[in-house]
């Protein structure tokens, strides 16, 4: 029954594969040298290679046939053929003919043409597997445990991705057991005995073999002292898969299956992806289930970015997608997957409405599209051929939340560029000059220069308003979408946080045009990223942290003791723990100024939740790792929930920081302890005892428009957080304490504040800043409001905020705060 159950399974699967894909096969294949002059090398040792077609970077499997190293012919399992991989079908030399070595030398030589050559193909030599069935299985161990045999071809054995040997001896071959006359039922284990040569570094080896009860002699016994002898000498990645019910001939069938599977777990990104129809829309638009909705807010691979604002590819082909089969081909054809693994991009494939483009009919269907995203705040638009004119004479001049277009061939726009909201763009193909001519108007810029095919055209004053024209001869657009990422869509985000909430989502044209941010991508930034997770005696959990230091200062032998300061970023609720990092404007001012950063886990989200003390400890724990760092200047700001904490330590933890401060969030009155930490009527006694023997500076920053944590106001000051926070740092500091707030004094704060400054910035957004002196002059307290935002970083802010904080340190011995003019 069992064997039964797995014939039908396979038999299912063989048929579940993507379709819509074509392949091809090219037939006979020299693997040796030019200057081979052996007849039967010359006759023999060819491969046939079946690949998919229009695709990149596919995995191989390269695969040796059976037969006992006596027979049988290369061959492309059926079992294989239309998964997303390639296969290269190996012939090599036989006995009598050819005694051993010669068999491992063919095996080894066909192996390194395909790390040699695959690339040329379309496929990944970095996604190499090797396979093959009995005398084949037993080809692929030996190459996989004794490197000589590929390092005699220049190739290394373990850059395979992974070896699936199907029922292959670990002992000495029986065939070269017989060419010296030794009886075949007696095992030997030399140097051509896979067992004898195995490592504890090898690449993972998946051992497939048919019931111990029905395999040819010894054969799961073999493969079973394989597995055990590994495992003895440290080695990890050996796996023994035993398929009951089958025998050495018909388990070449689901061990085909489980090869499948395997590869496919191993590449997903070569595997076409579900793609659906978006609901309620006229045109065709496929994407993943997760494009239709609202990005998360936590992405656990901690070696990418944040997930916030990671791209949106919203394409226009150039021919209308009938089905999701179509859309995943447009996928594979552009190299999108690259995208999606390694920025969590989301994917949309849409079309004309009608069987052509239609400028009206195609804006109004965008419009819909982008309503119902809700909160998409990087949507990079591709158009191809007739996309690329629809992208270029209708969208392009209502692009206003949009962070990139890239057009590929096409016709050029005719609409008024000067009227119509600046949006950045890279143009190729053979119409680009006269494509980029509008482009270049609408985002007011200039002629900056050419690097190779690449002329530059950006804005004076918002470099990020920039076109970029290409002169290359691409051999495809997923070439040409290699430069534009690289070139211009990768450098920005769009933004809008004008009168709401960016994440509470907006409809097409309701706030206005986004603003224009950069993106901060590990090493673009000019700082380097560490990743620390640390164990926690007791816990099974970690705590996390990320550190950014300006290259060249994270070398402690390099920068003097004590040199640099500190800054620690807190994130928002349940945010990601690289919001501030990426979303904040500090990690672009360590790498302008000079000092090192470090974002916080503080609240947990799957690891260990610091707690204030535990915030406390860590920053002790970072400075003691790197005696580069100033801890007379360590400062503090965090975003909403992370402003909270900051506000708090800033009294709790006074002893540490030089300044704290934080956007959109303050300190909530009243005697019961909040998740932040601590109670209000707790803090503010603490704030009592300390006051006139400890000063801390702190920095608020709000935007007015807050609808969260909402900015003091005219009758509303008592329910907003930033007011109670002011009270309790002017009763640190032993500043006047407010009792409420008069705005006939002041329109925005209702204080009277000294440095009164109104600044404009290029994103058009204004703020209005002030400060609360000492006795001595010294600023303790600044309160920034953002005119018109809500609740959200803004990254001009940062400048404002740094520019306060660096003037003061602390001394650690003493506790007292030095203001540096």
């Amino acid at each position: 029954m069992r064997k039964k159950l797995l014939i039908c399974a396979f038999l299912l699967c063989g048929v579940s594969g993507a379709k819509a894909q074509t392949y091809t096969t090219v037939e006979n294949i020299s693997y040796v040298e030019a200057n081979e002059t052996d007849a039967y090398r010359l006759e023999r040792c060819k491969v046939d290679l079946y690949m998919p077609q229009g695709v990149k970077d596919f995995p191989t499997i390269v695969w040796y046939h059976g037969g006992g190293l006596e027979s049988g012919q290369k061959e492309i399992p059926q079992y294989f053929k239309e998964n997303g991989f390639a296969v290269v079908g190996v012939n090599y030399r036989l006995y009598p003919k050819v005694k051993n070595p010669g068999y491992i030398e063919d095996a080894a030589q066909a192996l390194a043409w395909t790390f040699k050559h695959i690339a040329e193909y379309g496929g990944n030599p970095d996604k190499i597997f090797v396979s093959g069935h009995s005398a084949g299985g037993y080809l692929a161990l030996i190459l996989a445990t004794d490197k000589k045999w590929l390092a005699n071809y220049g190739a290394d054995a373990d850059k395979v991705k992974a070896y699936l040997p199907v029922s292959g001896q670990t002992v000495t071959h029986f065939t070269i057991r017989k060419e010296r006359g030794l009886p075949n039922g007696i095992p030997i284990i030399d140097e051509y005995a896979p067992v004898n040569k195995t490592r504890k570094d090898t690449a993972p080896i998946y051992l497939i073999t048919g019931g111990r009860d029905l395999e040819m002699a010894d054969r799961w016994e073999e493969n079973a002292l394989f597995a055990s002898v590994s495992k003895n000498i440290g080695n990890p990645n050996v796996t023994l898969r035993e398929l009951e019910g089958f025998d050495h001939v018909s388990v070449l069938g689901p061990a085909c299956l489980q090869i499948v599977d395997y590869i496919k777990k191993a590449c997903p990104e070569s595997q076409p992806l579900r793609l659906s129809q978006m609901p309620g829309l006229e045109q065709p638009a496929f994407a993943p289930a997760r494009a239709m909705q609202p990005q998360g807010q936590t992405v656990r691979n901690l070696d990418e970015q944040l997930s916030n604002f990671t791209p949106t590819f919203l394409v226009y082909p150039d021919k209308k997608p009938a089905n999701a089969a179509e859309a995943n081909a447009i996928i594979q054809e552009l190299g999108l997957r690259d995208y999606m693994k390694k920025y969590a991009a989301q994917v949309i494939i849409s079309g004309p409405v009608g069987d052509t483009y239609n400028a009206q009919a195609d804006l109004a269907a965008y419009e819909k599209l982008f309503n119902s995203l809700r909160a998409v705040g990087n949507l990079k638009v591709i158009g191809l051929g007739a996309g690329a004119t629809f992208v270029n004479q209708s969208l392009a001049a209502h692009a206003q939340e949009v962070a990139g277009i890239f057009t590929y061939g096409g016709k050029a726009g005719s609409y008024k560029a000067a009227q119509a909201a600046p949006v950045p763009a890279f143009v190729a193909g053979a119409t680009a000059k006269q494509v980029a001519k509008l482009y270049i108007e609408q985002n007011a810029a200039k002629a900056t220069g050419a690097t190779g095919a690449f002329q530059y055209y950006k804005n004076a004053d918002e470099p990020l308003q920039q076109v970029v024209v290409s002169a290359a001869n691409y051999p495809s657009a997923a070439s040409a979408l290699t430069d534009a990422w690289e070139q211009l869509l990768s450098k920005n985000y769009r933004f809008n946080n004008y009168k709401h909430t960016w994440y509470t989502g907006a409809k097409l044209n309701e706030f206005g045009p986004y603003e224009l941010e950069p993106t901060v991508l590990p090493g673009h930034a000019g700082v380097e990223r560490t990743i620390k997770l640390i164990d926690i005696p007791g816990k099974t959990t970690k705590y996390l942290w990320f550190e950014y230091f300006p290259k060249g200062t994270a070398d402690a032998d390099k920068p003097a003791e004590k040199s640099i300061p500190l800054m620690i970023l807190l994130h928002g609720n349940t945010n990601d723990p690289r919001t501030q990092a990426e979303t904040s404007g500090f990690i672009e001012l360590a790498a302008e100024e000079g000092f090192a950063v470090a974002e916080l886990e503080w609240q947990g989200n799957g690891y260990e939740a610091m707690g204030l003390d535990g915030v406390e400890s860590t920053i002790s724990q970072i400075l003691a790792a790197h005696p580069q760092l100033d801890p007379s200047r360590v400062y503090a700001q965090g975003l909403s929930a992370g402003s909270f904490t900051a506000t708090t330590l800033g009294i709790h933890g006074s002893y540490l920081f030089a300044a704290v401060g934080g956007n959109s969030g303050g300190l909530f009155p009243g005697g019961g302890v909040s998740r932040f930490g601590a109670s209000y009527d707790m803090l503010v006694q603490n704030a009592r005892q300390k006051s006139g023997r400890v000063e801390m500076p702190y920095c608020s920053i709000c935007g007015t428009d807050d609808e969260v944590v909402v900015f003091p106001k005219e009758g509303k000051f008592e329910q907003s957080s930033i007011y109670w926070a002011w009270k309790a740092y002017q009763i640190l500091n032993n500043l006047p304490e407010t009792q409420g707030l008069d705005f006939s004094k002041d329109a925005t704060f209702g204080l009277t504040l000294q440095n009164r400054q109104h600044l404009e910035t290029n994103k058009h957004i204004s703020m209005e800043t002030g400060e609360l002196l000492s006795a001595k002059g010294t600023p303790l307290i600044k309160m920034v409001a953002v005119n018109n935002y809500g609740h959200w970083n803004f990254k001009p802010a940062a400048r404002v905020m740094w520019d306060y904080y660096k003037h003061f340190q602390r001394n650690t011995q003493t506790g007292e705060l030095i203001y540096n003019k």
